[in-house]
């Protein structure tokens, strides 16, 4: 991860979310943030704690290519991270609509199968049927 990448994304998750934010690094370890001190040009100072530990208040001086994710740690919704994205969600739904051919015709979708029990019974018997007649006929199972 690059320092104007790890800014992109912190700048995009809302401040309240900040001290919920985990750094996971590529050994493996993760480190609860709690207040970033400095971005330096190949590494960031923050105070935090390593996840699982009780220890509070720890320095860390983290270079950005040892991080290899960011994670929130609570349950988002979805309409949080298209929140966060929204304008890059807005153009793209732009960008579709121009590219977009009015003389390109969707296909319809499959039929759907019953959804009463009787026409369910009744298409499970015929199959049955059909099987059993193409093992009489053919010596072996109809293949799908």
């Amino acid at each position: 991860m690059t320092r104007d990448e790890l800014v992109e994304m912190m700048e995009r998750i809302p401040e309240l979310d900040h001290s919920k934010v985990q750094f996971v690094m590529r050994s493996g370890a993760m480190l609860s943030l709690d207040i970033l001190v400095r971005l330096e040009p190949t590494y960031l100072v923050m105070r935090g704690r390593e996840a699982g530990n009780q220890d509070e208040g720890r320095g860390f001086f983290l270079p950005y290519a040892d991080i290899q994710f960011l994670k929130i740690e609570r349950v988002m919704t979805l309409a949080e991270m298209e929140a966060m994205f929204a304008d890059r969600l807005a153009s793209v739904k732009r960008a579709g609509r121009e590219t977009r051919s009015d003389s390109i015709t969707e296909t319809p979708p499959p039929p759907s199968a019953p959804l009463d029990p009787a026409a369910i019974a009744k298409q499970n018997l015929l199959d049955r049927i059909r099987a059993a007649k193409s093992v009489i006929t053919n010596g072996r199972p109809a293949s799908k």
